[in-house]
């Protein structure tokens, strides 16, 4: 499999069930953006922080404040956080104690649950929504036969394989509309490069032709309407450009980046949103408003590296909240809010070191 991903948390969506991200209006659906502005309750960002052994910590914030999902012994990532009736669900991984075979794992009110099999290797839960009362997690497993990863997700702990594992694949974001569930993902065909695809109940639906990488890393879906982020390579130059698709249609937002992706994606009020990282610009976080490079960024002089940028995307009303990566401070997960008024945060850092967000979820009164 190629590999042209960006950093592993970034690349997780939440949501769009966000972010990505959301918070659920109905039993019907994972949006998190109502038809008209409310007032904002709780904001929940989920990620992890290094600590001084070197341990990734699982954790989220709620309103600014950490909540830790791990101990930090071993291993451990939050990549999607949801709130639904008062619980607080985050999905990601853990290492299995003595050992740094990953496991993927969610967590309810910060009580972890593990999915897939006993002997899985390298299993990621990468996405998190719950409708209709039932919890819907994106993620992979290690074929160990193979050696490759299996696409999955899992209702109420029940795993769907979407890949067989004969190649790579992975599925990266979940969303629900009304009894339909969507995940998005990709994986590699006969020539070794990814194809970028959705499923829809487990049916396959190819976003790319397989002639260059693509990956989709995130879901939404409006009405009648799909749309995937993600990233691509340009057959040209061979830089991933930053793109999305809608119902199939590919809308390329960078042309010359040399690294570039759509990380979190969501729709509000006719307009699609879609947060990022675009190392060719100078500010690395990134965030599109109908293809377009929004005005609104984070100060120049905190996002001075690589590892830079957005993680998640939630809207009410014309307010638009973000998630991600700053990395002028060695890197520290971050929060925005553009609208009355805005608002730029770097969250508490409970560990020592590097840390990152990637997903948002809004709740109200």
């Amino acid at each position: 499999m190629h590999q042209i991903h960006v950093p592993d948390l970034l690349r997780f969506s939440v949501v769009a069930a966000l972010l990505f991200s959301s918070c659920k209006k109905s039993s019907t659906n994972n949006t998190n953006n109502p038809p008209t502005p409310n007032t904002v309750k709780d904001i929940y960002i989920a990620g992890s922080a290094i600590n001084s052994s070197g341990k990734n910590v699982a954790l989220y914030w709620k309103n600014g404040n950490p909540v830790q999902l791990s101990n930090g012994s071993r291993d451990a990532v939050a990549s999607s956080i949801f709130v639904s009736g008062g619980k607080v669900y985050a999905a990601g991984y853990q290492d299995k104690s003595g050992s740094v075979l990953n496991v993927a794992t969610y967590w309810v009110d910060g009580v972890a649950y593990a999915l897939g099999s006993a002997g899985g290797t390298h299993d990621r839960a990468a996405s998190i929504v719950v409708a209709n009362n039932i919890e819907h997690i994106a993620g992979w497993e290690r074929n160990n036969s193979t050696g490759n990863d299996m696409a999955k997700y899992w209702s109420n702990g029940a795993a769907v394989s979407l890949t067989n594992g004969n190649r790579d694949g992975r599925a990266t974001g979940v969303f629900v509309n009304g009894s339909d569930v969507y995940v998005c993902g990709f994986e590699e065909d006969n020539g070794g490069d990814n194809v970028a695809m959705y499923w829809k109940n487990g049916v396959p639906v190819s976003l790319s032709d397989g002639s260059t990488d693509a990956e989709a890393l995130c879901i939404y879906v409006n009405g009648n309407d799909v749309y995937v982020g993600g990233s691509q390579v340009d057959a040209s130059n061979g830089h991933n450009q930053a793109v999305y698709w809608k119902n199939g249609a590919l809308q390329r937002l960078t042309i010359a980046s040399n690294q570039a992706s759509v990380n979190a994606i969501t729709v509000a009020n006719g307009v699609v949103y879609a947060a990022g990282i675009d190392i060719s610009a100078f500010t690395y976080a990134v965030l599109w408003q109908n293809g377009a490079q929004s005005s609104f960024l984070p100060p120049a002089n905190m996002i001075t590296g690589p590892a830079g940028g957005m993680g998640g995307v939630a809207v009410n009303g014309t307010d638009i909240y973000l998630c991600g990566q700053l990395a002028s401070t060695g890197s520290s997960a971050m929060y925005w809010k553009k609208g009355n008024p805005d608002e730029v945060a770097i969250l508490p850092n409970p560990a020592a070191g590097w840390a990152g967000a990637s997903g948002i979820f809004l709740t109200y009164e």
